[in-house]
């Protein structure tokens, strides 16, 4: 059994060698998207109505798109209940030796949304081996230069009104045209 630490450091090499290519820049153009994925912190997932709100306000917005909420835990999900309709919990079953996810349906997802608070690395290799047409997402250092939009959250960190800043954002960049 290799060492988490071990993992990790390799993990972080991975995506540091990913990350030096040099990215294209997207044109993005997007109207009716049919599929949403958002990565959240496992704090935020941990609270079964802020994810309840979350997916409301998103599903007011764009309809019936499918929609899904993703975290990452170190431990097994076994030991954690979340009992969330939208939520599905990544744990170390479902990584390889090296914590990249072994299933990446999350990162084809027509629109990515990035709200972790922490580097959660699962969650950074959908975001950075994302076929997705718009990745968006709060401002951090581990995301600098994967999104094609980034908002500041300085103020309370909450889940719902992040969202309502993405619809804000999607609205303006649609509108745009």
């Amino acid at each position: 059994m290799i060492p988490y630490k071990l993992r990790e450091f390799l993990a972080r090499f991975t995506l540091s060698r990913f990350m030096e290519k040099p990215r294209k820049n997207r044109v993005v153009e997007i109207t009716a998207p049919k599929s949403i994925a958002v990565f959240v912190s496992p704090s935020d997932a941990a609270n079964p109505a802020t994810i309840r709100e979350s997916a409301a306000v998103l599903l007011k917005h764009f309809g019936g798109v499918d929609l899904n909420f993703y975290t990452y835990t170190p431990k097994i999900k076994k030991d954690v209940v979340y009992s969330e309709r939208y939520l599905q919990v990544l744990d170390p079953e479902d990584v390889n030796w090296y914590l990249k996810p072994l299933n990446m349906k999350p990162a084809h997802a027509d629109i990515l949304l990035d709200f972790t608070r922490k580097p959660h690395i699962p969650l950074r290799f959908f975001t950075l081996f994302s076929k997705s047409r718009l990745r968006a997402g709060v401002t951090s250092p581990w995301n600098e230069g994967l999104l094609d939009i980034q908002f500041d959250v300085t103020e309370k960190f909450e889940l719902t009104y992040v969202c309502g800043q993405f619809i804000h954002y999607f609205e303006l960049l649609k509108d745009r045209k």
